[in-house]
């Protein structure tokens, strides 16, 4: 069972926990490594994606040297001005998104690191502007597609460690742990068997998919790079979602809900869907 974000962070969950449970205190906060120590990560064993793999529409011939222009020019953001600023050339739709989400997450930063104003601005600049450094290639460059069945990309920009750099950051892994280790050695050892693992949620949003791979680094390396996640609609095609997703293995599927919203995209919509049906078949004979 997938451990719930609210339980992991009570400090009453250590007299609660069974005494086979893994303090999380050892696992260093993801704000804290450099974007040199991110990239030297270890592969594991995985299979790297890059965008340029799975993505065919048509580019604009000077894209690359728009978003490498605005890429150039985040890496020289000084602070958390430099962020707002930049934040309010987004498209309008998403400026007060952005710009209440810098806020909210600086606030959360002040509390995990007991108001120190320094060290929070330079957490805050540094995950902030991986973020727009994501954001850039969506809204400059060409919009990112989701295949039926998405990899995970991890070069030349590494989405997976921009999610757990900013999920990480808000964890209090001091006062965490993770309960009944030996589930998730279960599950690890039938991965290696070739067995196929499937967890049910009742919710998933985008945060939750950082939690497997944060709260099981520790005691369970790479356990978190091999899940693969059912994805639906929003997560997948909101901008501000989409790096999230660009980061992890997806099956991508529309739901009967939002089926109809665009009566002109139904038919590609059930035919993602079908496709989505065929990987998801593979990968479980496949194991």
């Amino acid at each position: 069972r997938k451990p719930h974000a609210s339980n992991l962070a009570r400090p009453a969950m250590a007299a609660l926990a069974s005494a086979s449970a893994v303090s999380l205190g050892a696992l260093p906060r993801a704000s804290a490594l450099s974007r040199q120590q991110r990239r030297a990560v270890p592969a594991r064993g995985r299979r790297v994606v890059t965008r340029a793999a799975v993505e065919t529409a048509e580019k604009d011939p000077l894209e690359d040297l728009k978003v490498g222009a605005a890429k150039l020019v985040i890496s020289l953001l000084p602070n958390e001005g430099g962020l707002r600023w930049v934040g309010g050339l987004l498209p309008s739709k998403f400026k007060s998104t952005f710009d209440g989400l810098v806020t909210s997450y600086k606030k959360q930063m002040l509390l995990a690191l007991k108001g120190d104003e320094e060290r929070a601005g330079r957490a805050l600049t540094s995950i902030f502007k991986d973020m727009l450094t994501a954001y850039s290639g969506q809204i400059i460059g060409t919009p990112f597609e989701f295949p039926s069945h998405h990899l995970a990309i991890r070069e030349p920009f590494d989405y997976y460690q921009m999610a757990n750099a900013y999920i990480g950051s808000l964890i209090e892994f001091d006062r965490s742990i993770l309960r009944y280790p030996e589930r998730w050695t279960k599950v690890q050892e039938q991965l290696a068997a070739g067995d196929n693992v499937i967890m049910l949620g009742n919710h998933q949003s985008e945060g939750d998919a950082a939690f497997i791979p944060l709260l099981t680094e520790v005691s369970h390396p790479g356990l978190g790079e091999q899940v693969t996640y059912v994805a639906g609609d929003r997560v997948v095609t909101d901008l501000l979602c989409k790096p999230f997703s660009m980061g992890k293995n997806l099956l991508c599927v529309h739901s009967k809900k939002h089926m109809d919203d665009d009566p002109s995209l139904k038919s590609a919509k059930m035919k993602q869907n079908l496709n989505t049906v065929k990987e998801m078949q593979r990968l479980l004979k496949k194991g």
